[in-house]
């Protein structure tokens, strides 16, 4: 597992809508202006002895899903790990329709597409099961996130299986009290033709396990009014999730929500930092969050939120007093219902792909996931074919860009025959110089 030494609480940077490529017509000075500036206004607010735990990044990550603005993005969250003083698998991400590659959208996939938004909600999960097992070379759901795909793996953020589009972490909030992020694809159904109420997450994203020795997180780029299975879904999220994340919007907001049942849930909307209109009403907009437990026996969960917005007066990031009526922070408390375990951690919940061959493997080693970072980060497809090539673990006929599956796989075949020392040296030759680290596989 991924675990960080804290004692205390989890410090959290929680961003969404960067949209990298968006800027037309000089606006990329402002738009760097204010990254630039959201930078600077975290390193303020650490100081000389705080540090991030976690970096989330709630979706538009991009603008048109190329790898141009993935490698912008990149440059910018390295920034990000660096005042953080946090390690690259710190940053944890889901995709947004604007890492949808439109251009990788066929006239077969847009089809598909308005099959399923047309489908009967009886039948529709089974429906959509049928088209995310297909076969890569035919696939009609995933081609247009292979971009993003790669950006999300150099994160540790891949998906769990080809038909279960999601990822679970765990970070440790203090001694024996645990979070469980579970990272949610609100896009596999995506294009020009989004409307509130037409995408859809599907119910082996949706249908998590209970779990009360963990406190649960929920990232997902589209609020629960945009999803066509938002009444199937929204139960389960809600009852299984102590807090929510959303963006998409572009609206920042704080809510404690306080159900019929007793149950209480934090909902938080992320804003954005870059917005699609220039002409927009716009403020941008991020979150500080810090996660803790204050009372184990009564299971309270509390959460600080330092919301902030950009100051068109100041041209910097300034508290926006606005969500919390007055202070630069506000502190919400909610009953979680957790009961520590009392034996060894919980594992993380492992499905059984539905069809072999469609389980993207993972190894959520420390070391293992700076290795992907790097490999899938700084490396171009044909460099990272010709290292794993190096390594004996694919053939020397491997010419062609490889299916989504194909390059983790072989990545750890060379774990399973002792090779990574040997990859990691190789891909550090295509690493600047800057960012080279030690080889933690000797």
């Amino acid at each position: 597992m991924l675990y960080f030494d804290n004692t205390a609480m989890l410090r959290i940077l929680h961003l969404s809508d960067i949209h990298f490529g968006q800027e037309k017509k000089g606006e990329r000075i402002r738009h760097d202006d204010v990254r630039e500036q959201l930078v600077s206004d975290i390193k303020a607010f650490l100081g000389e002895s705080k540090r991030l735990d976690l970096i989330l990044i709630n979706g538009d990550i991009a603008y048109s899903g190329k790898k141009a603005e993935y490698d912008d993005a990149v440059a910018w969250i390295d920034e990000l790990i660096t005042v953080g003083r946090c390690d690259e698998t710190a940053v944890l991400t889901v995709p947004g329709n604007h890492d949808v590659d439109i251009d990788l959208i066929s006239l077969a996939a847009k089809g598909v597409h308005t099959t399923l938004r047309n489908t009967q909600p009886s039948i529709l999960n089974a429906v959509l099961h049928e088209y995310t097992v297909e076969k890569d070379e035919v696939n009609s759901i995933f081609p247009k996130l292979r971009t993003y795909l790669d950006f999300a793996r150099g994160y540790n953020s891949e998906f769990e299986f080809r038909d279960i589009p999601r990822w679970v972490r765990y970070r440790e909030i203090k001694a024996g009290l645990r979070l469980r992020i579970v990272g949610l694809c609100s896009v596999q159904v995506s294009d020009l033709e989004d409307r509130e109420g037409t995408l859809i997450l599907g119910e082996k994203q949706y249908i998590f396990p209970e779990d009360a020795t963990v406190v649960t997180l929920v990232l997902v780029h589209h609020p629960m009014a945009w999803l066509l299975d938002r009444a199937a879904a929204k139960p389960y999220i809600h009852n299984r999730s102590s807090i929510l994340l959303t963006g998409h919007e572009h609206l920042p907001e704080l809510n404690k929500i306080v159900a019929l049942n007793d149950l209480e849930r934090i909902e938080i909307s992320a804003g954005a930092i870059t917005d699609t209109k220039s002409d927009a009403p716009f403020e941008f907009a991020y979150n500080l969050l810090e996660v803790d437990i204050t009372d184990n026996s009564n299971s309270s969960l509390s959460i600080t939120v330092w919301p902030k917005v950009w100051s068109l007066k100041e041209t910097k990031f300034v508290p926006d007093v606005s969500k919390t009526g007055g202070p630069t922070s506000k502190t919400l408390s909610i009953k979680c219902g957790l009961r520590p375990a009392a034996a060894a951690p919980v594992m993380p919940h492992i499905e059984k792909a539905s069809v072999p061959g469609t389980a993207m493997l993972r190894d959520e080693t420390a070391d293992f996931g700076r290795l992907k970072h790097f490999f899938w980060h700084y490396l171009t497809w044909e460099q990272r074919i010709s290292v794993l090539v190096r390594a004996m673990v694919l053939p020397n006929s491997a010419e062609s860009r490889l299916p989504q599956t194909i390059e983790l796989e072989a990545l750890l075949r060379a774990k399973e025959d002792g090779k990574l020392a040997s990859v990691w040296d190789d891909v550090m030759t295509f690493v600047p110089e800057g960012k080279k680290k030690p080889n933690p596989f000797e």
